[in-house]
């Protein structure tokens, strides 16, 4: 796997995906409305929403700073019935593994009292929430989206304004991540016992519960995932 991106190549591979979060900080966080949503595959693919003044190797997110070709279906059926084992895969695995690294120790641990990011707050969430309300079944076990915004109470008013002027499905997002947040903090709590202390923290962090998406609950219908994980 490649260690450094290949547009920048001073940088790491987690270094790029810092650089865009901290982009977002910077540019939409702490600017009107004072928070930002973005998806991991925005993340991973570059987006010209969030993106588009930034440096070029922003620009061109993780994938491409990677060099990661996508193979299509059928490469990948020839491959596997030539070898007789799923010898060329896509690289979703990798991708992921290097974006929840990445954002929880350059982001998300700096977010504590007297780190460098402690005016800031990351909502995760599991589940990615399609236009029509529902979850996306190829994106229900691990963190989708990313939900940033400032962690002082003077910002709430704006950034709630700004969520319930959403269309309704980014709306039901932020309850997705709201609902899930938790969950995932505490199982990976379970998972690894030299994160407890960390994840304390992360836990105690409640100024999530102050964005409000002014959404009906029981007009929301998610099926009940099974075990899931990063």
């Amino acid at each position: 796997m490649r260690i450094n991106s290949i547009y920048n190549t001073k940088l790491s591979l987690d270094d790029i995906i810092e650089h865009m979060m901290r982009y977002l900080i910077d540019v939409e966080v702490r600017n009107k409305p004072y928070i930002s949503i973005v998806s991991k595959k925005q993340l991973w693919f570059g987006d010209g929403v969030h993106f588009k003044h930034a440096d070029d190797y922003i620009k061109k997110g993780l994938r491409a700073n990677a060099g990661f070709r996508i193979p299509t279906d059928i490469e990948c059926e020839k491959k596997e019935r030539f070898y007789g084992y799923p010898a060329l895969q896509k690289p979703w695995k990798t991708l992921n593994q290097i974006t929840n690294k990445a954002i929880r120790n350059k982001i998300q641990l700096e977010t504590f009292k007297g780190k460098e990011l402690e005016d800031i707050r990351l909502l995760i969430g599991r589940g990615y929430v399609r236009e029509d309300g529902s979850l996306d079944p190829n994106q229900t076990k691990g963190i989708s989206v990313y939900i940033l915004f400032m962690a002082d109470s003077q910002f709430r008013e704006a950034q709630n304004k700004w969520i319930q002027s959403q269309p309704m499905w980014i709306r039901y997002q932020v309850v997705r991540n709201q609902h899930t947040h938790l969950d995932i903090l505490k199982e990976r709590q379970r998972a690894a016992q030299k994160t407890v202390s960390d994840n304390r923290k992360l836990i105690n962090q409640n100024e999530w519960k102050e964005l409000d998406s002014a959404v009906d609950m029981e007009q929301i219908d998610w099926s009940e995932d099974g075990d899931q994980d990063e």
